[in-house]
């Protein structure tokens, strides 16, 4: 069960979520879905390491079990990353920027890049310009 310390040591640091039936087993946990709570206990990642140290021929390094889960997921269109800041805050953007305010300002109200600023205005008068050429030649 997913808890937010570990449930060896206590810790609230650097936290994993571990499965009890692994990804790669051929059994199935009682909830039927690998992902499911019911099949994850939280480990300290000293506490994962130590898991997964027990169990030959797995993954021992748990960058390089990371780094796999990813490449597959990508693989798979699953993974895409994160989805960038100002495209997060867009309608935040637009509205100070329709006020008036200046992308500096901007990005200190909201916390972000100026750069991540100046590229949304770039992306909306991309936008907008297609749009025009599309009503134009319509």
């Amino acid at each position: 069960m997913i808890t937010d310390f570990c449930v060896i040591c206590g810790t609230k640091e650097n936290l994993h979520n571990h499965h009890i039936v692994c990804k790669k087993s051929k059994l199935k946990p009682i909830s039927g879905d690998i992902d499911h709570y019911t099949n994850l206990i939280t480990l300290c990642g000293e506490h994962h390491g130590w898991i997964h140290g027990m169990k030959p021929n797995r993954f021992n390094d748990n960058n390089r079990l990371r780094t796999a889960g990813i490449k597959k997921a990508q693989k798979e269109g699953k993974y895409l990353g994160r989805v960038p800041t100002a495209q997060r805050k867009s309608k935040e953007i637009q509205r100070l920027h329709s006020e008036g305010m200046k992308p500096a300002l901007i990005a200190k109200e909201l916390n972000i890049g100026v750069a991540s600023v100046y590229r949304y205005r770039e992306k909306e008068k991309k936008q907008k310009q297609m749009t025009d050429q599309a009503q134009f030649f319509g």
